[in-house]
């Protein structure tokens, strides 16, 4: 299976209610950015075999440590 690790609130296929959707800023304040989202999900899914994982805006490049970067690596090759 080929996971992706994507920058993104949620998943165009995932259920989750509008109350949530809008607590947890899930659309990342833009909801053109769930437009974008989908079309790269659209273009990567060239199998049945493919799986996204959104980030949920929790991490940024800068507030991460070397460890958690070498484990998001090795679980997303």
């Amino acid at each position: 299976m080929t996971r992706y690790l994507i920058r993104a609130g949620m998943v165009p296929f995932e259920s989750l209610s509008i109350p949530r959707v809008i607590n947890r800023d899930l659309i990342g304040h833009n909801s053109g950015n769930l437009m974008y989202q989908a079309a790269v999900m659209r273009a990567l899914m060239i199998s049945d075999d493919v799986e996204f994982v959104p980030d949920r805006y929790l991490f940024n490049a800068d507030n991460v440590d070397c460890s958690l970067k070498r484990r998001i690596t090795r679980l997303f090759r």
